[in-house]
Order: structure tokens, then C-alpha cells, then sequence
């Protein structure tokens, strides 16, 4: 019994990907691996300076940015072109590192969905209730909130984790079908705020709900369809579920990797933070270079 179990775990790489989706993932994975990591690390810069730190929103930007990184570091991994180009599925290198890795991205993963919710909270609090926003949204109550979200998924993904994960054949692979744990944020009324700057922010946040809702659905639908078809959407060889789970996955990678170019859009202030960031260190790396241009010439 445990053996016809086990070998009825369909393996990654084993599953044929039609060439034009392979294509596909050879293009936008890199691209929006790239865009992910410098635009969330931008934006991590950006919320960390005299302009936005003292805003209660930016802890909840650095947090999910943070997260969205990690995501990003570790989706290329889940693909299976990039187990054939380096020869080996480097997840299942050990038990350990199959469970650990898993652990890492579901951590990550969630608690970016996570600070979608704290943030359309936070908006309503300071849409709907000005007056007692600095009372409810302090400084000290988000870092407790964040802690406590990002301890529970810790202790929650760790026991997931302990079991669910699994080392077949030197891929690492899944080897249970738990609920999925999908969270989606319930859209705002926006309404004229009392400042300018106020009514923009919610709209910038407004704009990371919306982009998480319409591009994280397509891959919780895709979920619910695998469920129903009593198959796990990671090891099925149907080709319709492979192309639909390819297209879903570069959907949930683009999440994680444009809320950075929805700050630029959406947001003056962000962009005016962005620009006076980047011309402050051009001014630095000019004024280095003069010094030591100065310096030789004596």
C-alpha cells in the first residue's frame, strides 16, 4: 500500500511543458526575478528614509517588500527548466533542505498576502476613522501585529512543513494535498480624504490590493479546479493543468515583483523619494570621483 503511494508521486520534471510555455518561463521568469528584487529593494530604501519612516504604512511596505524578495530569490527554483539547467533539483539536496526551503517560501509567500491585509485595514482605520487612527495604528501596535502574523505562519508552516514535504527520487516534492491557505483582501470604498498626501497613499495601497486580488485569483481558481479534479496541480500531466499552472505561476511571480513600479505610479511622494534617493547618491559618487580626481592631480 505505502509503496503504490509512493510511486504514484508524479515527479516535476517528469511532467511534459508544452514548448511555448517553457519559453515563456525562459523570458519573464528572469526579467521579473530581476524587477522584484531592485524594485523591492528600492522601495525598502525608499520607506527607510527621513521622508516615509515615520509614516505607520511604511513598516507594512518594508515587511511585505522583505518577503517579496525571499519570494522572489526562491520561485526560479520551483521551475523545471532550472533543475534541467543545473543538472539537479539543488531543493532535494537533503531532507532537511527540501522541508527547509518549502518552509522559507510559503513563509515568505503568505506573509507578503498577509501585509495586503494589515494595509487595508490600516487605510481603513485612517479613511473611515481619522480620529482615532493614531490611536489604533501606532507605531508600536504594527510591529506587534507583524510579529505576531509572521510567529504564527513560523510555528504553522513549521509543522506543515514536517511532513508535507518530501525527498522522491532527488526531487522534492509534495506528499500531501492540504487546504490551500489562501488569503484575499476585501476592496475598500475610497472616499476624499481630509489631506492630498492622505488621499494619495490610499490610492497607491489601494492599487497593491487590487493587483494582489487580480493576479493572485488565477492561481487560487487553478487550485480549486486541481482539487476538484481529485489531482495535485504540481505533479499533474494533464497538458491543459500544466499550461494553465505555468501562466498562474508567472501571474503570482509578477505580484510579487510590481507593487515597486505601482508606488512609482500611483505615488508623487514615492516617485519625489525614489528620485531624491538616486540623485543623492549620483551627487556622492560624482563628488568621490572629483575629490580623487583632485587628489592625483596634486
Amino acid at each position: 500500500m505505502d509503496n503504490q503511494s509512493t510511486t504514484n508521486l508524479s515527479l516535476p520534471e517528469a511532467v511534459s511543458v508544452p514548448e511555448s510555455v517553457t519559453q515563456l518561463g525562459y523570458v519573464f521568469v528572469p526579467l521579473l526575478f530581476i524587477l522584484g528584487v531592485v524594485g523591492n529593494s528600492l522601495t525598502i530604501t525608499v520607506m527607510t528614509s527621513e521622508l516615509f519612516r515615520t509614516l505607520p504604512v511604511s513598516k507594512m511596505l518594508i515587511a511585505m517588500s522583505l518577503s517579496d524578495t525571499v519570494v522572489n530569490l526562491l520561485f526560479p527554483f520551483n521551475k523545471p527548466f532550472m533543475s534541467q539547467l543545473i543538472g539537479t533539483d539543488i531543493r532535494a539536496l537533503s531532507s532537511g533542505g527540501c522541508k527547509l526551503f518549502f518552509w522559507t517560501y510559503r513563509f515568505a509567500k503568505t506573509g507578503s498576502s498577509w501585509m495586503v491585509v494589515m494595509i487595508s485595514f490600516e487605510r481603513f482605520v485612517a479613511v473611515w476613522l481619522p480620529l482615532k487612527a493614531k490611536f489604533i495604528t501606532t507605531e508600536r501596535n504594527i510591529y506587534i501585529g507583524i510579529a505576531v502574523l509572521y510567529g504564527v505562519f513560523a510555528v504553522f508552516f513549521g509543522y506543515w512543513c514536517s511532513w508535507a514535504d518530501i525527498v522522491i527520487d532527488g526531487s522534492c516534492v509534495i506528499n500531501s494535498r492540504p487546504a490551500g491557505f489562501e488569503i484575499q483582501s476585501e476592496t475598500q470604498p475610497q472616499r476624499n480624504a481630509k489631506s492630498a498626501v492622505r488621499s494619495r497613499t490610499t490610492i497607491m495601497l489601494l492599487s497593491v490590493a487590487i493587483a494582489f486580488v487580480v493576479l493572485v485569483t488565477p492561481n487560487a481558481v487553478a487550485h480549486i479546479v486541481s482539487y476538484a479534479r481529485k489531482e495535485e496541480i504540481f505533479e499533474t500531466t494533464d497538458p491543459v493543468m500544466v499550461f494553465l499552472r505555468e501562466i498562474v505561476q508567472i501571474l503570482e511571480q509578477l505580484n510579487h515583483s510590481i507593487n515597486f513600479f505601482l508606488y512609482i505610479l500611483c505615488s508623487k511622494r514615492f516617485k519625489a523619494g525614489v528620485i531624491k534617493i538616486v540623485t543623492q547618491r549620483k551627487c556622492r559618487h560624482t563628488d568621490a570621483f572629483n575629490t580623487r580626481s583632485v587628489t592625483l592631480s596634486k
